[in-house]
């Protein structure tokens, strides 16, 4: 059965590198929306700091919202990366006639997105 499931997830490497290359950028996207995010809110903090409570007020509605916008785009972009992710899986459960949770380990050793970041 093992032959099988890995012989199926083979014939999809193509597939699976897509996916795996399509998480890496939105991982990467969320990242940078973060930075950018925690950037703009510094500048809110620190105008709270110097007592400029219409600059603050001010760069919350331009600067901190306009971030978090992105932030909420790349995250759905990060969400549908998982989808596809998730919709191989099942396909790989589909023709190996095995359970999700059976046939995702073999699929998720060939995605070097799912590797936990080295610090």
């Amino acid at each position: 059965m093992n032959e099988m499931i890995e012989n199926i997830v083979s014939d999809m490497s193509e597939d699976i590198k897509i996916v795996d290359d399509d998480l890496m950028v939105n991982v990467a996207g969320v990242a940078q929306a973060l930075g950018q995010l925690r950037k703009a809110l510094d500048k809110v903090d620190e105008c709270l700091d110097q007592r400029q409570f219409s600059k603050a007020s001010s760069l919350g509605y331009k600067g901190v919202s306009s971030e978090y916008i992105f932030l909420q785009r790349v995250l759905g972009g990060l969400q549908d990366s998982q989808n596809h992710k998730q919709k191989l899986v099942q396909d790989v459960a589909l023709k190996a006639k095995v359970s999700y949770e059976e046939a995702a380990p073999f699929l998720e050793k060939h995605m070097d997105s799912l590797n936990p970041k080295k610090v």
